[in-house]
């Protein structure tokens, strides 16, 4: 009874365990869609569900939050130390952009995530 009492807990622990399974958004223009997996992005077209891109981000994500935002062609995503932007219509490399500048007043610095306006 007890090896199956262990067992039962092992297994009962792995199932409380979430997955994270990514996230679905439309792009402004809703042409294209972004798949995001906790690392990986897709740019997939929403006419026919073609991938037109793989971004990958280097950092992975366990956690479900919004990470993405786009404007025009431009695709940021929010990672755990900055916040990079890829063109996603060209394969140039993705630009990184400067931390924030913090106020004086302002003891603590925001993290990335932070400064990611949400719609």
């Amino acid at each position: 009874e007890e090896l199956e009492g262990s067992a039962l807990g092992t297994s009962h622990r792995h199932a409380r365990r979430r997955r994270y399974r990514g996230s679905l958004e439309l792009a402004d223009n809703c042409n294209v869609f972004f798949w995001e997996n906790g690392r990986v992005v897709q740019v997939v077209r929403a006419c026919d569900g073609k991938v037109l891109r793989e971004i990958d981000t280097g950092q992975n994500f366990r956690r479900c939050f919004h990470r993405l935002a786009n404007v025009k062609k431009k695709l940021f995503v929010c990672l755990n130390d900055c916040i990079k932007v890829w063109d996603y219509e060209s394969y140039k490399k993705p630009i990184e952009l400067p931390p924030a500048r913090t106020p004086h007043s302002l003891v603590r610095v925001g993290r990335p995530l932070e400064l990611l306006v949400h719609r």
